[in-house]
């Protein structure tokens, strides 16, 4: 990621994330986009198949035709599937977290050292790197919930709801471990309960947030970044 960005001189890089590494096995390195290879293997055929649904969208795009799919047809996606949208697994998000102390361990631990490569990257080209673990649903705390948000946690059920505070306190461990190793080199910054006290809807589902969310988060973003020396502007006297 890191060596991508580099050539374009970035003034600070803000990494976002936590969540996908919670719930990736250890003995993965990373997320690959759903059946990628099958859609690479036969470009011509599926730019085709893009093409003649372009025209199908203009006949299925009327209303009564999409509420037939929708409530006949085609399933409203499951809390899983709208949140872990890189895969086409359709198991319980339950399912997808360590099982085992030792599961989440490793997988903590490759968060940790795949960010310490990161700033070992950025500490020598001099870029500012500020690091976010991602907001989660279920660190809102129910005082403001809203009704969606309600139907969303009943859905996620009963152990997600129990293991996934202790999962990211486990990964809050670990950003903090970068923080303390590098202080002069990375800000590490935990959004996990940053709606807590919200008044609005922040999520559609447990991560991705709502567009009023994605405001307090840009502007927490935004006074982070101000508050950087190395991007502090020089005062000139006229």
């Amino acid at each position: 990621m890191a060596l991508k960005i580099m050539p374009y001189r970035p003034d600070a890089i803000l990494v976002l994330d936590g969540y996908t590494d919670l719930m990736l096995p250890s003995n993965q390195s990373e997320t690959n986009i759903p059946k990628i290879e099958a859609f690479l293997s036969s470009a011509p055929g599926h730019f085709w198949i893009y093409l003649t649904r372009k025209l199908n969208d203009l006949v299925t795009n009327i209303t009564l035709v999409k509420a037939t799919q929708k409530w006949l047809l085609k399933p409203e996606p499951s809390v899983s599937q709208l949140t872990l949208v890189v895969t086409d697994d359709t198991a319980p998000l339950e399912q997808h977290l360590a099982a085992e102390a030792d599961e989440l361990e490793k997988r903590t631990t490759r968060y940790r050292e795949n960010h310490r490569q990161v700033i070992s990257l950025t500490t020598g080209a001099g870029i500012p790197l500020v690091i976010a673990l991602q907001p989660e649903i279920t660190g809102c705390g129910t005082k403001q919930m809203s009704a969606p948000e309600q139907e969303i946690l009943k859905k996620l059920g009963s152990t997600y709801k129990q293991k996934i505070p202790e999962n990211y306190a486990k990964l809050a461990q670990a950003v903090g471990q970068l923080q303390k190793w590098f202080p002069k080199n990375v800000k590490v910054l935990n959004f996990y309960k940053l709606y807590e006290e919200f008044p609005n809807q922040a999520f559609f589902d447990a991560v991705h947030l709502t567009e009023a969310a994605n405001v307090e988060i840009s502007e927490r973003f935004y006074y982070t970044l101000a508050a950087l020396p190395k991007l502090q502007v020089p005062f000139q006297q006229r």
